[in-house]
Order: C-alpha cells, then structure tokens, then sequence
C-alpha cells in the first residue's frame, strides 16, 4: 500500500472537477451532462497504458491516480479535466483512513 501524501506541495496541477448530471430527454433515454463543481489542485501520477485490439481497432486506455484534498462530495463516474486531458473515477479511496486526502483512481479518456 502506498503512503500518504506528506508534502502539500505535490499537489501541483490544477483540475476543473466536474460531476455527472443525468436528466430524462423525454424519449426514454438519459442525456449525460458535466457540470463544473470545483477548482482543485492534485497530484497526477500514471499508473499504466493499455493498447488493445478492440472491433478490429486499436482502443488505447490509460490509468492514473489523481489525489486531492479531502473532499465528501466526490463520487464514481465524475471526472477531472486538465486542459484538453479528461480522467473519469472509477474508483474512491482515503488512503490513510485520516479524512486528509482523496486517491482517485482514474481512466484518462478522450474529450
């Protein structure tokens, strides 16, 4: 298990976080929407890349872990956007169990 962040100063990139809104279109589907929330600054670190045959194409995937400060009102399947980078959650996890820091674990996809 990998240690909590000690150093603030880690938290060196600047993310819009942006939570998923889902509404009714009215002909039985739901319209996905991100809405911004926040501004917050967190640690980005690249976990691994994919490359897989996919349909006859090439899918690529790309995994990262973003940690920020704590925050109670995060949850899967909204994302973190950097610039033209986007990160979807997919998973949530208090890495010391302290309410200090959030490890979002995270799928990079396209725009």
């Amino acid at each position: 298990m990998k240690r909590a962040i000690h150093d603030p100063g880690v938290l060196n990139h600047r993310f819009s976080l942006e939570q998923l809104i889902e509404t009714a279109d009215g002909l039985g589907a739901l319209d996905r929407q991100f809405q911004p929330i926040a501004m917050v600054w967190g640690a980005l670190e690249p976990m691994r890349h994919d490359e897989r045959l996919l349909a006859q194409q090439l899918a690529e995937q790309a995994t990262h872990n973003i940690t920020i400060r704590f925050r109670s009102d995060i949850a899967t399947g909204w994302r973190f956007v950097e610039g033209e980078r986007v990160y979807v959650v997919v998973a949530i996890v208090d890495p010391d169990e302290r309410g200090r820091y959030l490890r979002c674990q995270t799928e990079e996809v396209a725009r």
